[in-house]
């Protein structure tokens, strides 16, 4: 982590490096250059005057491959990287403290008060957060929701695995597969006149590069033909859909391309669609995976989710090889589109959702907090 201010150059950086660079963005040229270099950079913002100078480039310049723009509006800098690397997690208060006074929105009790403290204590060195918690000489009990985190934290801090709790998930029981979801499927498909010969893919969630939009589209362009022109995807979520409408319209399939700025429906997306993909280029565990499952939707996802075990375990779905390929990826959504296996994932996931625990980590997490309390007399 390096502290910059506008208007100054962008610090020098060793060849193969991967830069994330929050809360403002560098002059686009500047990017575009530094990007001859850097195996990837990721902007994420929030200032409408960055987002208008990166579409103004887009309009007459390509942008490099390894170069990512997420610009969210209605969030915070923080919030958008917590979003980023968290996905849907619940996101700690102090940032929701931080993101109510960024906005001056300030509908959060004490957001004024928690924020003067915080500036009383600049600077302040996330590392320096992060070692208190994690360093071997620490006490703090840990709760974590992917294994995989886990595994990294142990690595760099050699922290005591004791330490650890890993969590369920927490996925709500109301998203199970309802008795009468094949009446909700059919309604929703006439609402959307979709036809019973048609695909829907879908997917959900914030950040679209990040979530694999990009990958999904040159997936359905990929597909042949007679499968191409009855198959759709469907994007929920927060983000500027400008440069994927873009994409879609450059391979020629940008009317089977809709995107969804959010909605309070989910579920009957989720009985109405005959696919999720969620081919994320990182995602820290991956709600919506489970979400799908639980609804009885077979899941098509990328290596990189921390909920992929999930994937395998249950038998829901396929899941694409990690270093992603394209082509790879191409041909296992053409297969879970086209094959007879399909009525079996769909039951796969349904006996899933009723014999394994996705449904608890509130109860499990407060147990620890418990169990601990008692053992160490804090009650």
């Amino acid at each position: 982590y390096q502290a910059v201010r506008h208007r100054t150059p962008l610090p020098q950086f060793a060849d193969g490096t991967e830069l994330y660079i929050v809360d403002f963005c560098y002059p686009i040229d500047e990017l575009v250059s530094a990007a001859q270099t850097a195996s990837k950079i990721v902007v994420l913002d929030h200032h409408i005057s960055a987002q208008n100078a990166f579409e103004t480039y887009q309009n007459h310049s390509t942008i490099p491959g390894n170069l990512e723009f997420n610009f969210v509006q209605s969030h915070s800098g923080c919030m958008i990287v917590w979003q980023y690397f968290q996905g849907e997690a619940e996101p700690p208060v102090l940032l929701q403290h931080i993101e109510d006074h960024d906005l001056w929105r300030h509908k959060l009790a004490k957001t004024e008060a928690i924020c003067k403290a915080l500036y009383l204590r600049l600077p302040i060195h996330f590392s320096a957060f992060e070692k208190a918690v994690f360093d071997p000489s620490s006490k703090t009990q840990l709760m974590m929701l992917s294994e995989i985190e886990q595994k990294k934290y142990i690595t760099h801090y050699h922290t005591q695995k004791e330490r650890f709790h890993l969590l369920p998930p927490g996925i709500s029981a109301d998203r199970k597969r309802p008795p009468d979801a094949e009446k909700i499927r059919k309604q929703w498909r006439t609402e959307f006149n979709i036809h019973d010969d048609e695909k829907v893919i879908l997917m959900i969630g914030s950040a679209f590069k990040r979530k694999g939009l990009e990958r999904t589209i040159a997936g359905l362009a990929s597909l042949p033909e007679a499968l191409k022109s009855k198959t759709r995807i469907m994007m929920i979520g927060e983000d500027n859909p400008k440069p994927f409408q873009a994409l879609a319209e450059k391979l020629g399939i940008a009317k089977q391309l809709h995107i969804f700025l959010g909605r309070d429906d989910v579920p009957a997306f989720l009985l109405g669609a005959d696919l999720l993909a969620h081919p994320a280029i990182s995602e820290n565990t991956g709600n919506v995976i489970l979400e799908a499952i639980v609804a009885g939707l077979p899941v098509l996802i990328s290596g990189a989710c921390g909920y992929a075990f999930h994937v395998e375990r249950s038998k829901s779905g396929l899941i694409a090889k990690e270093p992603f390929s394209q082509d790879d990826f191409n041909h296992k959504l053409e297969t879970m589109l086209t094959s007879p296996e399909y009525s079996t994932w769909v039951e796969n996931c349904i006996k899933y959702s009723l014999t394994e625990d996705l449904y608890s980590r509130p109860e499990a997490a407060a147990d620890i907090i418990d169990s601990f309390a008692k053992t160490h007399d804090l009650h």
